[in-house]
């Protein structure tokens, strides 16, 4: 056993050459976020791994987590680093070719003072994290957009979803939509995560009920596909994918803010549309929904997108019948403007117009219950 002051003479060297930071100031601890920020950004841009690799700790876990974040950042474009204000919090931007803005995150590192120098240690956790910083990623891109996929996905598994990106591009192009993708650079960016958990994490939504989703990080759009749907057929994919693509096309997670069965309607609409099956199944589940329910009372309200699978399968199915119905009593462009005014904003129509289309949307389902 050592002698108690030669315990403790090693742990204040310990403290003073590898310790725990507290907030900036006049410690001499103190952790400067703001020049481990300068540093990352400046080795990453010059792809210097060991300049890179030196701002991290060098325990087992910072070296792992500086090998990937290196390898990772480098498949991306424009990366940078900032500090926030308090100090222990770290900006990242970064982008990809398909993107239409740069996506922007928010991570928390456990940082350490060593000599001079600010270290990350490992991550404690990020604000709408992005997906490479669980594991390592492949970027693809091609003439529809750029695909980030984790390990896990195979070569054969990517070129089956880079088909499904092309064929919704130009599924959503013989769309009338006018306005509501006027700005749309024809390009998808599309993320395959490891597993559900981290699906979870990506997007917030239970993967239980939840195929995939469109996400709005910062103003990039990016559609994220649930792990457990990787494997579907290729028709239940595609339609899938298409789904997410109206929502990325139109911008629809960064500027929605009315109505969710217009957004959701819009979405299932174009993709009934061009696949009979998701056609078929969405009427099965009007039917069904009539049969135990009856005629609803007013058009899908928000929180029944939150509900039970079969609850979030009718409030999709109805709202797209409630789109079809605009449709036929204004034909698609004018219809499809409504609606997307109704996503926009909830005072996007006229209060006659709502009237009308839940007048028309009721009549039609009585039609159809009988």
């Amino acid at each position: 056993m050592q002698p108690m002051a030669l315990r403790v003479f090693f742990s204040l060297l310990a403290l003073t050459l590898f310790g725990a930071c507290t907030a900036p100031g006049p410690d001499p601890l103190a952790c400067d976020s703001s020049a481990l920020a300068t540093a990352l950004s400046q080795s990453i841009r010059a792809k210097d791994q060991s300049g890179f690799e030196a701002n991290f700790a060098r325990s087992t876990v910072g070296q792992r987590l500086a090998k990937q974040w290196f390898n990772n950042l480098t498949e991306l474009n424009d990366v940078s680093f900032a500090a926030l204000p308090g100090g222990d919090k770290l900006k990242v931007t970064w982008s990809v070719e398909g993107s239409r803005q740069p996506s922007v995150h928010t991570i928390a590192p456990r940082m350490v003072r060593v000599g001079e120098r600010t270290l990350i240690m490992e991550l404690f956790d990020a604000e709408n994290p992005p997906i490479w910083i669980y594991g390592q990623i492949t970027v693809s891109n091609n003439k529809v957009g750029t695909l980030i996929a984790s390990e896990r996905v195979s070569d054969d598994q990517a070129k089956v979803w880079v088909k499904r990106m092309a064929a919704a591009v130009v599924a959503i192009q013989k769309v009338k939509m006018g306005d509501l993708n006027a700005d749309w650079n024809q390009q998808l960016v599309v993320e395959l995560p490891r597993d559900t958990h981290e699906y979870q994490r990506l997007v917030n939504m239970d993967p239980v009920i939840s195929s995939a989703a469109t996400e709005c990080e910062s103003g990039a759009i990016r559609i994220v596909i649930n792990p457990a749907s990787l494997e579907v057929p290729d028709q239940v994919g595609e339609a899938l994918m298409l789904h997410e693509a109206v929502h990325a096309s139109t911008s629809s997670p960064c500027l929605d803010t009315g109505a969710l069965w217009a957004s959701e309607g819009l979405a299932e609409w174009v993709t009934a549309s061009q696949y009979k099956s998701t056609a078929t199944s969405n009427q099965t589940i009007v039917e069904t929904y009539l049969v135990r329910h009856g005629v609803p009372a007013s058009l899908p309200v928000d929180a029944a997108f939150a509900g039970d699978k079969d609850d979030v399968a009718a409030a999709y199915a109805l709202s797209q019948f409630a789109v079809q119905v605009a449709v036929d009593k204004l034909g698609e462009e004018e219809a499809l403007a409504v609606v997307g005014k109704l996503s926009r904003s909830k005072d996007g129509a006229a209060p006659e117009m709502l009237s009308d289309l839940t007048s028309w949307y009721q009549a039609a389902l009585k039609k159809l219950s009988k």
